[in-house]
């Protein structure tokens, strides 16, 4: 360090900087004579030496995930202790944000992101996932459902088949949702999920014939692929 050193002494002088600065070099009026912060010579004449430091500066940057874009100044320059601009992250259509992963680990979930206090390099990436929505299954009175009754979808995807199955003396109708008559195919599979859905089957009673009455079997042609007879079994049976 500075001080008074006899003529002809070796001399060290170290230049140590504060924390989140580095070293420049040593000056003495005005010229740059290291660039080494320990800077040694021999004394031989007084020395008026300036070690010089700057603030250090640091990298941040800021990526788009699949599915979605960021707005705002994604690679940034920022000095040591302080925070980075705002960035927001905007999903794509039926996509939503998730969080910010920096080296395989969630950095946080906050949406526009200030990264504060920046003290290193850093780079974190927003992820994004594909909405997603829940269909319910329900039965009604007097009959059951079988399958996969509470099912997340992603959008646009399909459900896998639930079945409706009538207790004795009934059998399924057709299946309800939101207040209004959702077919009766069954097993059931829902394409196309764009919402949540709630899918209640419903169920009637089975038709019954007295041992002497007469009753009219009816077999609707959809019931059979294309190409094969459907026999008229109307009539009367004992």
């Amino acid at each position: 360090g500075g001080g008074q050193y006899d003529y002809d002494t070796a001399v060290t002088v170290t230049a140590v900087p504060a924390v989140g600065h580095h070293f420049v070099n040593w000056t003495e009026d005005g010229t740059e004579v290291s660039t080494a912060p320990n800077y040694s010579f021999t004394a031989l004449n007084n020395r008026d030496l300036v070690a010089h430091f700057l603030i250090n500066s640091y990298t941040v940057a800021l990526v788009p995930g699949a599915h979605g874009t960021l707005n705002g100044t994604t690679a940034q320059t920022v000095d040591h202790g302080n925070d980075a601009a705002a960035v927001e992250a905007t999903p794509d259509s039926n996509y939503h944000f998730v969080r910010w992963m920096r080296g395989g680990v969630e950095y946080g979930r906050a949406n526009p992101l200030t990264i504060a206090n920046v003290t290193d390099d850093i780079t974190v990436t927003a992820e994004f996932e594909l909405d997603t929505y829940t269909v319910t299954f329900i039965a009604g009175a007097n009959g059951m459902v079988t399958g996969s009754l509470t099912q997340v979808i992603g959008h646009g995807g399909s459900t896998t088949a639930v079945a409706a199955i009538g207790l004795a003396g009934y059998v399924f109708d057709h299946w309800l949702h939101d207040g209004g008559n959702y077919g009766s195919t069954n097993p059931l599979t829902v394409n196309g999920v764009v919402a949540n859905m709630t899918l209640t089957a419903v169920f009637r009673p089975a038709l019954t014939v007295d041992p002497d009455g007469a009753f009219i079997l009816s077999i609707p042609p959809e019931a059979f692929p294309a190409g094969l007879a459907v026999w008229d079994l109307s009539g009367h049976y004992e």
